[in-house]
C-alpha cells in the first residue's frame, strides 16, 4: 500500500486568510484591482491569497492590517513556515534577481538531471525511486527561467567543497562540471568559486539567497534542517546582502571560477591525463628540483616510457597542488597520437 500523501499542513490556514482578506476588503468597498494597487501588488497577487492558492507574506499582511484592519500578521509561524518554502518557488519564478550562496550542494537551478537524483537518493529516511524521479523532474524545470529571453540577473557563489563532492559517482561529477561550464556562459549568469582553505569567511552561518521582486522589493530565503523561512525585513535583509557582497570579493572572480572547472580533471584518470577522453595510469614517481627554476616530475607508465612533467615554478611554487594544470609532458617514446608533448591535468597522489 502506497503511503498517503500528506497535506500540507498550512492549507486550511491560507484559506482561511484569503477569505478574511476578501471579506475586508469587500467591506472596505475596494476591488482587488484598488487594493492591489494601494499596496503596490499585482491584482492577481490578491486573487490568489484570496483563493487560497497564495501564502500572505509578513510584510503584504502588515499593509493589509493597517488599510483593512484586519489581522492577519498575527497567523501562527507553525503555519507560515511550510508555506514560505512553497511561496519562495513563486518569487523565484518571478524574480527579477537572484544571488545564491551554498556551502554543501550544488544550487537547484545549477543541477543536472543525475546530480538531482543522487541529492535525492541521498536524503533519511529514504524515498521512492518514483519520486526521486519526479522530484528531480521538478527541480530541473525551475530552470526554465536562466534560458529566458531576458532572464533574471543571477550570482552564484558555491563553495569549493561541493565541486570536491562526488554525489553520484565520478560520471555524475563528469558531467556537471560540464554542466557548470555551460551554466557560467549562460547570459546574466555569474558563477564564483569560495575556495578552500580562506582565513576569513562572511558565511560560516549557512546558505542563503537574495531576491528582488517584480515590484522591487528585496527578501532572503534561508533554509535549515526541517523548515525555511523567507525573510522580508528591510534591517535583516540589510545584513545579508552586506554578507554577500563581502562573499563576492572573497570568492575567485568569474574568470578564475572557470579556468578551475574547465582545469579540474577527470576523477577516473588515476595517472595523468592529456584530453578529457584519455586515459593512462602512472605506476612510479619522483620529484627532483631542476636547477633552471622548474620541478620536475619524472613519471614511468605502464609501457616502460618516462614521462617528465616541467611545472613552471614562477606561476606555481612547489610540488603541484591535485588538478593543478600548469606545465606539459614530455616523453622518451611518442605518446598514443605521435606527439612528443602536451598540455596535462596532473593528479598528484
Amino acid at each position: 500500500m502506497h503511503p498517503r500523501k500528506r497535506q500540507r499542513k498550512s492549507a486550511s490556514a491560507m484559506k482561511l486568510v484569503g477569505k478574511l482578506v476578501g471579506v475586508f476588503r469587500t467591506a472596505a468597498g475596494l476591488t482587488q484591482a484598488q487594493l492591489a494597487e494601494l499596496v503596490g501588488h499585482q491584482a492577481e497577487t490578491i486573487a490568489s491569497i484570496e483563493q487560497g492558492r497564495r501564502a500572505l507574506l509578513p510584510d503584504l499582511a502588515r499593509q493589509l492590517d493597517r488599510l483593512l484592519e484586519t489581522a492577519v500578521e498575527n497567523m501562527p509561524e507553525v503555519d507560515l513556515i511550510p508555506a514560505w518554502a512553497e511561496e519562495y518557488l513563486d518569487l523565484e519564478r518571478e524574480a527579477l534577481a537572484l544571488s545564491w550562496f551554498e556551502n554543501q550542494v550544488l544550487p537547484g537551478l545549477l543541477q543536472t538531471e543525475n546530480y538531482a537524483r543522487a541529492v535525492f537518493r541521498s536524503k533519511v529516511p529514504v524515498i521512492s525511486e518514483d519520486d526521486i524521479v519526479a522530484q528531480a523532474a521538478t527541480r530541473l524545470e525551475r530552470q526554465e527561467i536562466l534560458h529566458r529571453p531576458v532572464p533574471p540577473t543571477t550570482s552564484f557563489i558555491i563553495s569549493e567543497a561541493i565541486l570536491r563532492d562526488r554525489l553520484g559517482g565520478n560520471e555524475v561529477y563528469t558531467e556537471t562540471l560540464r554542466h557548470l561550464c555551460t551554466c557560467s556562459s549562460l547570459p546574466g549568469i555569474t558563477l564564483q568559486v569560495m575556495p578552500l582553505g580562506r582565513q576569513t569567511h562572511a558565511a560560516l552561518a549557512g546558505p542563503f539567497i537574495l531576491l528582488e521582486t517584480p515590484n522591487f522589493q528585496h527578501l532572503v530565503y534561508t533554509e535549515t534542517q526541517r523548515g525555511s523561512q523567507i525573510v522580508a525585513d528591510p534591517d535583516e535583509v540589510s545584513i545579508l546582502a552586506q554578507k554577500y557582497a563581502m562573499l563576492r570579493t572573497q570568492a575567485l572572480n568569474t574568470e578564475d571560477t572557470k579556468g578551475l572547472l574547465e582545469n579540474t580533471p577527470d576523477p577516473s584518470v588515476s595517472g595523468w591525463c592529456a584530453e578529457p577522453d584519455a586515459t593512462a595510469s602512472i605506476t612510479s614517481s619522483a620529484t627532483t628540483d631542476d636547477p633552471d627554476g622548474t620541478d620536475v616530475v619524472v613519471e614511468t607508465a605502464p609501457d616502460g616510457r618516462r614521462l617528465t612533467l616541467h611545472i613552471n615554478r614562477v606561476l606555481q611554487p612547489g610540488r603541484p597542488a591535485e588538478g593543478q594544470a600548469l606545465g606539459h609532458v614530455t616523453a622518451d617514446a611518442p605518446l598514443p597520437d605521435g606527439t612528443e608533448a602536451r598540455t596535462v591535468f596532473v593528479l598528484v597522489r
